[in-house]
């Protein structure tokens, strides 16, 4: 489905993200939601909604989904959607996913796929464990795992060196990898995510482990070895990296570590 024909051949973000539309297709779509039991609530927020890919899935097998988007022009394309797929329970608002309009407790589960990388993490989760009602689930999908910042740092480095956009939001996610209360891109460390959900009054799922997502490709013993001691301190490294040029050069030229770590982590919180 081409959803900028679809809107009058308007872009509310103006980049490619739209463009990938609801692939890889329904039946992805409908797997995922039952696969981390996401079915059968009442209210269902669906938090950093986009255009409202997963809210409509969330729709239909849920009460009521309400989708929470800042991007004005988006929440307008999910509402004509929402009439295009005929799911009058589903409805979307304008809204601070730090601030979200919703009464406390008011919401059975949250869904939040590929935008907790977007917020600043402790206000988001804070904000979650208010409209959440006791033992509610809280699905966190795709946020940066630490595979992906090694990756935006060897793009970055070998494009335009330390003063790369890429290479500086690579090591700034890194530097903050274990600060539970940070404001920044900080999901690439287990460690660092574990201690903001806990932090938050959250607790991760018995019943739905973390599910990293790996890159293709193995590594061989001596390069699984490589900086093996650096990378247990992903902060500390981030730093040698930015002032320690020799260390940085050699660090740069293997980018094949970046296999050793997850792209992207999909997880389950249960408010505690």
């Amino acid at each position: 489905m081409d959803l900028v024909a679809f809107n009058g051949g308007v872009n509310p973000w103006g980049n490619p993200f739209i463009t990938a539309g609801f692939k890889p297709g329904a039946q992805h779509h409908r797997g995922l939601v039952e696969k981390w039991g996401f079915t059968d609530f009442g209210k269902v927020a669906d938090v950093g909604s986009g255009y409202g890919r997963w809210s409509f899935f969330l729709g239909e097998v849920n009460d009521t989904v309400c989708g929470y988007e800042r991007n004005v022009g988006a929440v307008q394309l999910s509402c004509k959607l929402a009439k295009y797929f005929e799911l009058p329970n589903v409805d979307f608002k304008v809204a601070d996913v730090t601030k979200i309009p919703a009464e406390d407790e008011f919401f059975d589960a949250v869904w939040c796929n590929n935008g907790l990388h977007l917020f600043p993490r402790a206000n988001f989760l804070k904000e979650v464990h208010r409209i959440l009602k006791p033992g509610g689930p809280l699905f966190l999908g795709q946020y940066i795992g630490l595979g992906t910042a090694l990756t935006n740092f060897f793009e970055g480095y070998r494009k335009g060196g330390l003063g790369d956009h890429l290479t500086r939001f690579a090591l700034d996610t890194m530097k903050e990898a274990d600060v539970a209360d940070s404001n920044g891109l900080t999901y690439c460390s287990r460690q660092g995510t574990l201690s903001a959900l806990e932090a938050c009054g959250f607790k991760l799922s018995s019943e739905h482990p973390p599910e990293p997502q790996m890159r293709p490709g193995s590594l061989g013993t001596e390069e699984q070895n490589l900086f093996e001691r650096e990378l247990a301190d992903v902060r500390a490294l981030a730093l040698r990296i930015e002032d320690d040029q020799a260390f940085r050069e050699e660090f740069a030229r293997h980018p094949e570590i970046a296999k050793r770590y997850p792209v992207n982590i999909n997880l389950l919180a249960i408010k505690r």
